[in-house]
Formats: C-alpha cells, sequence, structure tokens
C-alpha cells in the first residue's frame, strides 16, 4: 500500500485555483509470480483543473482508478 498527497498553488497568470490532490496504490500478491493492482488518482475531487487562459480551454482532470493483472516470470 502506498500513497501520496499533492497541492499545487494557485497560478493567477493562467487562471487556476489552487487544489490539492491524492493518489493511492495497493498490490496484493495472487501467487508467485501474478499480483493485483488497484489504483485510485485525484481522489479527493471528482476533477480539478490543470491550466487555463483566454487561448487555452479549461482542462480538468478527472478522478480516475485502474485495476493491472500483472504478471512476472
Amino acid at each position: 500500500i502506498d500513497g501520496g498527497i499533492f497541492r499545487t498553488g494557485r497560478l493567477r497568470t493562467l487562471a487556476v485555483p489552487a487544489f490539492a490532490r491524492a493518489d493511492a496504490r495497493v498490490e496484493v500478491t495472487l501467487r508467485k509470480h501474478l499480483s493485483a493492482i488497484a489504483v485510485g488518482s485525484n481522489l479527493l475531487q471528482t476533477y480539478h483543473t490543470e491550466y487555463a487562459s483566454d487561448q487555452i480551454v479549461v482542462r480538468g482532470v478527472p478522478r480516475s482508478f485502474n485495476v493491472q493483472l500483472v504478471w512476472k516470470y
């Protein structure tokens, strides 16, 4: 299990508000060579703005989840 919390300050010149983001990752060993991994990103909000300006469309980065099966040999 691991994770992180990230904070970005407001970017006035680009009209981007400050935001905080939390990510988490869990890995479970199923067999000697097989693991299941679950990752969640941007868990604090449904989305946050990465950048914006008069000439750039506001981009919302959504909350996301990812599940993987990993075979190591």
